[in-house]
């Protein structure tokens, strides 16, 4: 009887132990901040240094599509211009003669636009494969593992390989000076480090001075949001 005794209390000892160190790898999980919260904890400091540096970029262009990526003439620029304008219809009749053509970016635009079902799934895997297969990045990152997509309607079609796929041909872009690629090879592939996050900030502005504003947009929506915080200083922010 004493023998149980001892057993019984031995496990609660145990579990009471386990529970103890699993409470306090959480409490410092919160309370630790990494690279990049110690970096957005200066707030609103480093989002003036962003908008400064973008700032002084630029110099006045008068052309209109300045920011475009596809212009009048080119053959996607009435497609993407329909998706943005939500007409997906009219996009999807515009984009099938060009997927036809083994347009690869058109391919990439098709998968982008034909979700919202599972049983889209492999139709959409088939695209952003055959994309990726003729060197878009950003069709194979779709495919990875790690993709939002993989947990949602392409659940099965994804592969740890194509995330590879897409490092790769990131990178090659990159070493052509393509700094959108280097921006997204960098964030894909992030850590959690301060000299880490003040790089991508860089590449934010660089990407700027070169009219793609898509990644400073983003980084001030995750500053807004406070998104690299950790829950204590969320909550110190809000007081």
């Amino acid at each position: 009887m004493n023998i149980n005794k001892k057993l019984i209390y031995k496990t609660l000892l145990t579990i009471v132990g386990v529970i103890i160190l699993a409470a306090g790898g959480l409490l410092a999980y919160l309370m630790i901040p990494s690279g990049f919260q110690s970096r957005q904890a200066e707030g609103p400091k480093v989002l003036t240094e962003l908008l400064n540096m973008a700032e002084k970029s630029q110099s006045f262009n008068p052309d209109p599509y300045i920011s475009s990526t596809y212009r009048p003439g080119d053959p996607l620029y009435e497609p993407v211009l329909a998706i943005q304008r939500d007409r997906w219809d009219i996009a999807k009749k515009l984009l099938q003669p060009l997927v036809e053509q083994g347009n690869a970016d058109a391919m990439y635009w098709l998968a982008h636009i034909s979700g919202g079902s599972i049983y889209a799934g492999k139709e959409i895997a088939r695209l952003f494969r055959k994309s990726a297969e003729l060197g878009n990045p950003y069709a194979a990152l779709r495919l990875d593992v790690s993709s939002e997509d993989c947990s949602l309607y392409l659940r099965g079609y994804c592969d740890p390989k194509w995330g590879k796929i897409g490092r790769k041909l990131l990178q090659e872009r990159a070493e052509k000076g393509d700094k959108k690629a280097e921006y997204y090879l960098l964030q894909y592939d992030e850590n959690s480090s301060e000299e880490v996050h003040k790089k991508l900030e860089k590449l934010v502005t660089e990407n700027a001075k070169n009219h793609y504003y898509q990644p400073l947009m983003k980084m001030i929506i995750d500053y807004s949001i406070q998104y690299y915080l950790n829950y204590f200083q969320k909550k110190v922010n809000c007081l």
